[in-house]
């Protein structure tokens, strides 16, 4: 709808607001996908103020002639050392999935260990 130079300022805003975030490392996946982890544990309640906080942030960056924009997230949680961090990835990836066909804006958080 609004051309590859929007998107392209999107995903710009996106990669700006998740490198705001305090004690986590984001990664771009690829397309629309992001990856972010966080350093410490954090409850579900810890992991939806985050994704509020960048969907706020999101919201203040949007670009020039770009109406409006979702974010929905998947998130796997898991304990230190208890799973493969490719297997935690996995695990998140399908959450992020379940996220994106539950609608705008969803927020999906599954155990990985």
């Amino acid at each position: 709808q609004h051309g590859s130079v929007a998107g392209d300022a999107v995903l710009q805003a996106v990669a700006a607001a998740l490198a705001d975030l305090p004690d986590a490392s984001a990664y771009h996946l690829g397309g629309d996908s992001f990856a972010l982890v966080a350093r410490r544990a954090a409850t579900r309640a810890e992991l939806e103020r985050n994704v509020e906080t960048l969907r706020a942030a999101i919201r203040r960056r949007r670009p020039p002639g770009v109406a409006d924009l979702s974010f929905g997230a998947g998130a796997a949680v898991a304990a230190a050392g208890s799973a493969a961090p490719l297997e935690i990835l996995r695990v998140a990836e399908r959450a992020m999935h379940g996220a994106k066909a539950s609608g705008r804006n969803g927020l999906v958080v599954v155990d990985a260990d």
